[in-house]
């Protein structure tokens, strides 16, 4: 592909929107002096609450470079656990907003990432570049039926794999694996099976957002070297894949699939509405007094989702069944108080308790307003998942009460290490269990000694 032919095709695809995120890590000396607090290693849950508040903290030196390609953007950066930083660097996201991908939008992205030292930013193997596609009007069933038409495109998938000598799927991360069973159960017309693939689920080589997107989650490795022309070929590769994805999106067949089958099939589209209209609001008005807000919940895109949540917030926490990940999306975007969809909705609970604390921390702030029974389930988790990482939970002792703390010491007499200035009777209650806990306790009081010495002489 040469470039005049981007640009006089440009203005055919350039309704095309991109967005990406950018995993990186940053080096911690060239963080301006006022900043540096927010580095320590590790950080206290306070200090990643003030950290992501990027735009007045630390934020602002990568803010300020990013703005210097982009001047009328907010730059809001996030934590990402998946990124391991050397013990120099503090990793980072920054997820972009929206450009229209035009020949221009190609020449800017190429430079701000060929450019990335001079502000102390680069990549390691564990950062990710996340390209996210969409076109105007761009509804589900026009996401399935790509996806569907790339399920029968082996070439494009391998062509989605690879660049450069640079390996974009992954088994853990980004497998690619998804489309030849989908093309098998396409095959046999098997619609049940297909539409229990036709997810939003994460790990694939290219996915089906939850926000409305096409994400292609393979690309990595290639911005270590941060070379313009190796950046600049990157995005023509974008570019012919957003060509092949304009031309299928205008099929009506490709190969051996129908479209009219397919979605008829596979995507019922009945709900997808604008639901700021107040016309529409009444007919979701109906269907929620009808008693079928879980349907509803299951079958809207995010963006109508969020719609109805920004004009009845507690429509969410009635939705027993609400897919997780976007129940994940609305929580992180601040359209519900965490702590009450946790509590009324059973089934993202669990999904909630196993993701990473850039979620449990919404959690924190209105944690004490949790009832005590899922406060207790919540902090077992924690601490059997972080274990011998206590400032992970430890902060949580001082939003709990003094009977949550009993429960959890006759649960793990351990817990007694991480909690300041324990009572004599959380004391005794640890030492009763766990005598070698002793050594843990700073200022122990005399019966605890006395049933110290006692136990120590039992054993």
């Amino acid at each position: 592909m040469r470039w005049f032919d981007i640009i006089n095709e440009g203005r055919i695809l350039s309704d095309f929107k991109i967005g990406f995120e950018l995993e990186a890590v940053i080096e911690k000396s060239l963080i301006p002096f006022e900043y540096k607090k927010y580095f320590d290693n590790p950080m206290t849950h306070d200090q990643y609450e003030e950290f992501y508040k990027y735009e007045d903290n630390a934020g602002k030196h990568i803010g300020e470079f990013i703005n210097q390609f982009w001047p009328d953007i907010e730059v809001k950066i996030k934590e990402d656990s998946s990124i391991e930083p050397s013990s120099t660097q503090y990793g980072f996201e920054w997820p972009s907003p929206a450009f229209n991908f035009t020949p221009g939008f190609i020449k800017t992205a190429s430079t701000f990432l060929s450019s990335l030292h001079d502000a102390g930013i680069s990549t390691n193997q564990t950062c990710g570049f996340h390209i996210h596609l969409s076109f105007p009007y761009m509804e589900p069933n026009d996401m399935i039926w790509i996806m569907c038409c790339l399920s029968e495109n082996p070439e494009m998938i391998e062509g989605l794999k690879t660049f450069n000598g640079f390996t974009f799927h992954n088994e853990k991360y980004a497998n690619s694996k998804f489309f030849k069973s989908l093309k098998t159960v396409l095959d046999k017309k098997n619609w049940e099976a297909a539409n229990s693939l036709l997810t939003s689920e994460k790990f694939r080589l290219v996915r089906l957002h939850p926000q409305g997107t096409l994400e292609w989650r393979g690309p990595r490795n290639f911005l270590i070297r941060q070379n313009y022309d190796l950046i600049k070929r990157f995005f023509l590769k974008i570019y012919e894949f957003v060509k092949w994805i304009n031309h299928c999106a205008s099929l009506q067949t490709y190969n051996d699939l129908d479209r009219k089958t397919i979605l008829s099939n596979i995507n019922d589209n009945r709900f997808i509405l604008d639901y700021t209209d107040d016309k529409n609001w009444k007919n979701i008005e109906k269907l929620i007094k009808s008693g079928r807000i879980d349907d509803i919940a299951a079958k809207l895109p995010l963006s109508n989702l969020a719609d109805i949540v920004k004009r009845d917030p507690g429509f969410l926490y009635n939705c027993s069944q609400i897919p997780p990940d976007k129940a994940e999306w609305l929580m992180m975007n601040d359209y519900c108080i965490p702590s009450k969809f946790w509590v009324y909705n059973n089934k993202t609970r669990d999904y909630i308790l196993n993701q990473d604390y850039r979620l449990w921390d919404k959690f924190y702030s209105d944690f004490k307003e949790v009832p005590e029974k899922n406060q207790i389930q919540y902090l077992k988790h924690l601490i059997n998942l972080y274990k011998s990482k206590s400032y992970m939970f430890d902060n949580y002792f001082s939003k709990v009460s003094y009977d949550v703390i009993k429960e959890l010491i006759v649960w793990n007499p351990r817990i007694i290490q991480f909690i300041d200035n324990p009572s004599e009777e959380l004391q005794l209650m640890a030492i009763n269990k766990k005598p070698e806990l002793f050594r843990y306790l700073n200022s122990p009081t005399k019966r605890v000694a006395k049933l110290y010495k006692e136990k120590k002489g039992k054993l």
